[in-house]
């Protein structure tokens, strides 16, 4: 479960879908309330939501994990170039990025083949 900044309780932190406000509604409201209880219902049972069955959340899966650094990885490089563009710091933090990201997606078996990427 997450409690976004602005109060919304979502099922967990892969869902965009809001299950009640901590704003409007007390928290054993939203727990005990009719959207979590099915999600539990759904759980529990051989057919668990979509959610749950595309998750990448399982951290201790490594291939999940891996997934799931690559692709914060590539959203910090996407938020660094929209803050600062070609700037300095961008282009010092890119090769070590790229680099992170190869070596997340298997395509370097050596992290030798890393070296002089960053500084």
């Amino acid at each position: 479960m997450v409690v976004t900044a602005k109060g919304n309780v979502l099922p967990c932190c892969s869902s965009r879908t809001s299950y009640g406000s901590l704003l409007d509604q007390e928290f054993e409201e939203i727990w005990y309330g009719p959207r979590f209880r099915e999600l539990r219902r759904g759980i529990k049972s051989d057919r668990p939501p979509e959610m749950c069955r595309v998750c990448t959340g399982v951290a201790w899966e490594p291939a999940s994990f891996k997934r799931d650094a690559r692709q914060a990885v590539f959203w910090a490089g996407v938020e660094l170039k929209r803050r600062y563009g070609n700037s300095t710091l961008f282009n010092a933090v890119k090769p070590p990025l790229k680099a992170l990201r190869r070596l997340l997606a298997g395509r370097v078996r050596d992290p030798e083949e890393l070296r002089g990427t960053g500084r």
